[in-house]
């Protein structure tokens, strides 16, 4: 870890030599125009006007103009997308990230980096991948993108990452200990960049006590969680060989602490010390020519965390896992007439191998023996494929369908995913769709064979599967964008959570039980006033609702609603932009919390040029303090601001 610490502050320190900047927003933000190409819906390129989906193009410019470092930040401000972290700086467990919902699935989204999945046992790591090294975010919402298999019944999000020779530098400082600093350059060839973002320490931030108690020289006490300094890092570099064949590599890690303290007992402070680590590498070899394109990529993350009583640090419990993707995915679209055929074929090897220590009795510090779970290995098989018919008039249709093969530990698994789509161009500015699809997720490695002290594995788990179905109206109407769809989602066989005994000890294990369904509409309006002024607005409205057994009744889950809004305006020397996301009141995914109320996330961005190369920004986060933006009962981080340099060249 130390010599890769090393290169990295070396790559960094080189490329400050050559002086460089993060791309500062020169112009006003862009507005989402109906003609906005994307490759993600359909597997190929096809304007948002031609998509028979709900289809958002967040360019790296507006992720940049958010004032936010992060792409999970970033995106909370976007219609439709709703984002939430467990602790500030995006802090978690063990497998815990910040959580992306979209349509209320939790779980249900699946995270692609330049197309390729980089779901890990079901968590995605949007908070440590830089928005200086996005060139655009494509996200698909519902069950639309068959095309990709396990883990999209709620929609997809693909970060593609940038290739060009941008040369820039940022550096910053704001308040809560907060650092941050880039650089990256590079030609038509090479790119590299390198990325730091900290935040100090926060002390205390619970809610309410813990209900819990710990124990310190034989009195119990009831304590606070805090969350102490928190390290994030982001290095890349991409080659393209040839004008058909490159290579990109990217590695990201963050690194915090989480304490434990005596609740109103400053005699005896502090009680237990939590670190992690989280370390990610993903690599990918890809090829495009004549309508064919090739994938082979290798992904990595692993994670060490000790924990262990301030009181009794001989007692140190720790747990270090490594999961790895690797394999190749192709993939040729070929034309008959006016229609189009696109026929792929993905192989995916997937390893998980967990080595841990528990403690047997956590107020005394008494651990269990050491258990290293074996090496569990899965392989998926899949053929995917779509054929697009031009029926005249306006009118295209799209049949695709996606069949997936999984050979695990505990036995072989299939699914079969069919879809229709109908787009109907009603003018040039103007179309309606239709949206009908099957969609599913497979049980994670941790679900199948992870168990601790706290949870047991059940190797007996099932694929969760689910129907999709969808409307929606898109119009150009001037310099502005009217986006309305319709939706309904319901899901069976999904996992939850349930009490068992095992060894004289009540532990949770997932279980096949739990239903979803969800019914609501989607709208958003853009628009660029003038040419200084633009705004946005939009929000979802439905009614999720989750029942965790057959018997059980149904209850509301997540929000009801959530609202984004956003200003922004250009000046020949300044730049403002507002941007402010409400998430109704829901239920949280963490059991010890039963609701939560009305979040209010919100930012602030003022930028001033100095010239074509210097900019100066000030960025204030959380404008109206709100202590609830975090998920869990944790407050987050209060009003803060950030000041930062750029340069470009």
């Amino acid at each position: 870890m130390m010599k890769k610490s090393k290169r990295i502050w070396l790559l960094a320190c080189v490329l400050g030599a050559m002086g460089n900047s993060i791309v500062s927003a020169e112009e006003a933000t862009p507005v989402y125009m109906l003609d906005t190409v994307n490759v993600t819906a359909q597997a190929y390129e096809k304007k948002e006007l031609d998509t028979p989906a709900d289809v958002t193009v967040v360019t790296g410019q507006e992720l940049q103009a958010s004032g936010r470092e992060n792409v999970a930040q970033a995106l909370k401000y976007e219609p439709g997308i709703m984002v939430s972290a467990m602790g500030p700086h995006d802090q978690s467990w063990i497998t815990g990230n910040t959580s992306v919902n979209l349509r209320g699935i939790t779980g249900g989204t699946l995270v692609m980096i330049d197309g390729i999945p980089v779901n890990w046992n079901g968590v995605s790591h949007l908070d440590m991948i830089p928005v200086g090294a996005v060139e655009k975010v494509e996200v698909v919402k519902g069950g639309g993108a068959v095309l990709y298999g396990s883990s999209a019944y709620g929609g997809v999000i693909n970060v593609i990452t940038r290739k060009d020779g941008q040369g820039s530098v940022r550096l910053g400082a704001g308040s809560d200990g907060q650092r941050v600093g880039s650089v990256a350059a590079g030609n038509n060839k090479l790119r590299v960049f390198y990325s730091y973002d900290r935040m100090g320490d926060q002390g205390a931030m619970t809610a309410v006590p813990s209900s819990s108690m710990k124990t310190v020289n034989g009195k119990k006490y009831k304590y606070n969680t805090g969350f102490g300094e928190s390290k994030k890092q982001a290095m890349g570099i991409s080659y393209r060989l040839t004008d058909t064949l490159a290579a990109s590599y990217m590695h990201t890690e963050k690194k915090y602490s989480i304490e434990y303290y005596a609740h109103q007992t400053t005699e005896v402070g502090k009680i237990q010390h939590f670190d992690y680590k989280d370390k990610e590498d993903f690599f990918n070899l890809s090829y495009d020519k004549n309508n064919f394109s090739s994938n082979i990529f290798y992904q990595e993350r692993s994670i060490d965390n000790p924990d262990y009583y301030v009181h009794n640090k001989a007692a140190r419990e720790w747990e270090i896992s490594k999961q790895r993707y690797w394999g190749t995915d192709l993939k040729k679209r070929f034309f008959i007439g006016d229609d189009t055929v696109l026929i792929g074929a993905l192989y995916k090897r997937e390893s998980y191998v967990d080595h841990n220590q528990k403690f047997k009795n956590s107020d005394t510090g008494t651990l269990r023996d050491p258990v290293k779970f074996g090496t569990f290995v899965s392989d998926n098989y899949a053929l995917y494929g779509s054929y697009e018919h031009d029926f005249g008039h306006g009118m295209t249709g799209i049949a695709s369908f996606r069949w997936d093969a999984y050979h695990t530990e505990r036995g072989n698994f299939d699914a079969f995913l069919p879809q229709v789509q109908i787009n109907k161009k009603l003018n040039d500015k103007e179309s309606i769709y239709i949206n009908v699809g099957k969609s599913f997720r497979m049980p994670t490695m941790r679900q199948l064979y992870y168990s601790s002290g706290m949870l047991a594995a059940n190797p007996n788990l099932n694929p969760e599967y689910g129907w999709n179905y969808e409307a929606g109206y898109k119009k150009q109407i001037g310099r502005g964008t009217l986006k309305a769809a319709v939706f309904h989602v319901h899901l069976n066989d999904m996992i939850s959570s349930r009490k068992i005994t095992v060894d004289g000890n009540t532990v949770s294990q997932s279980y096949n039980a739990a239903e979803y369904k969800n019914t609501g509409v989607e709208l958003s309006y853009s628009v660029q006033a003038n040419d200084q002024l633009s705004w946005y607005v939009g929000g979802i409205f439905g009614n999720p609702k989750k029942k965790n057994t057959a018997a059980s009744t149904w209850k509301e889950t997540y929000s009801r609603w959530q609202l984004s809004t956003g200003a922004a305006w250009k000046g020949d020397k300044d730049e403002v932009s507002l941007s402010l996301a409400w998430i109704g009141d829901r239920t949280s995914t963490n059991s010890n919390i039963q609701d939560i109320g009305l979040m209010l996330n919100s930012t602030f961005l003022y930028t001033h040029h100095i010239n074509d190369a210097f900019s100066v920004a000030l960025a204030v986060d959380n404008i109206f303090d709100r202590d609830n933006l975090t998920d869990g009962g944790y407050y987050s981080e209060g009003r803060n601001y950030m000041v930062t340099v750029d340069y470009k060249f």
